[in-house]
């Protein structure tokens, strides 16, 4: 049998099809058949009754219920979790995104105004919090944003700014680049950056930094995510020549 099958998460619907199963047969030809735990079957067995009124309620969509468990369970961190849910809400009502990211960050930050520094909230916990609060990160639109009617102009404008930067810069020093768990960096002239060096030993009193695209005058190009338009940042880039 799979050792991850007591893993996987199941609707009250296929629970409900391995207790019938089972109660005509045996929970042994069940988790045959069916590949799940023993286990799982006699603690479904005993839920039910649970199952049954679940799928009797005609507001729950029955295909997509997958556990009782976490509903309705207790909070352990009750303030916490009230100023958590309100934080989430408050950003998808301003139609921002919610990252999982931002939630542990935030759960940190507010375990440690409430004295529960010695608190791990882990990305599990997150998880389950979210699960929990049916919470998503992401808020979909029905409507398609309309593009500006200006936007043609904006374009023009906008290449005529590109065009002042980079016209007294060579190809191979003009860099856009963006961030998905790596950087993926590229130059206009199409080149891929490489490893900026070799992986190796380097004694503590020598500070390692790799200078060759800053040698030059350069360009680098990056989207208005608000990592890369703080103060702190422009400063770096300008510090290093760049625009």
């Amino acid at each position: 049998m799979d050792s991850s099958s007591s893993k996987r998460s199941y609707t009250i619907v296929f629970k409900l099809d391995i207790i019938l199963y089972a109660e005509n047969t045996s929970n042994y030809k069940a988790l045959l058949f069916y590949k799940v735990a023993q286990k799982c079957i006699q603690k479904w067995k005993k839920q039910k009754n649970k199952f049954e009124a679940i799928r009797n309620d005609q507001s729950i969509n029955i295909n997509q219920v997958h556990a009782l468990s976490g509903r309705g369970r207790k909070a352990k961190y009750p303030e916490l979790e009230e100023k958590l849910l309100a934080y989430v809400q408050n950003k998808q009502q301003e139609k921002n995104t919610v990252t999982t990211s931002m939630i542990e960050r935030k759960a940190k930050e507010f375990g440690k105004n409430l004295n529960l520094e010695d608190t791990k909230f882990s990305r599990s916990w997150v998880e389950h919090f979210k699960k929990q609060h049916k919470l998503v990160e992401h808020t979909r639109t029905q409507v398609t944003q309309k593009l500006p009617e200006d936007m043609p102009l904006v374009i023009k404008d906008f290449l005529k700014i590109l065009y002042k930067k980079t016209v007294n810069i060579e190809k191979k020093f003009i860099l856009s680049f963006d961030e998905t768990l790596m950087c993926l960096g590229y130059t206009a002239s199409g080149d891929k950056l490489l490893p900026t060096m070799k992986s190796t030993y380097i004694p503590r009193v020598i500070q390692a930094m790799t200078n060759v695209f800053f040698k030059n005058k350069g360009v680098i190009f990056v989207d208005r995510y608000h990592s890369h338009v703080r103060d702190d940042v422009v400063k770096a880039f300008n510090m290093k020549g760049l625009d």
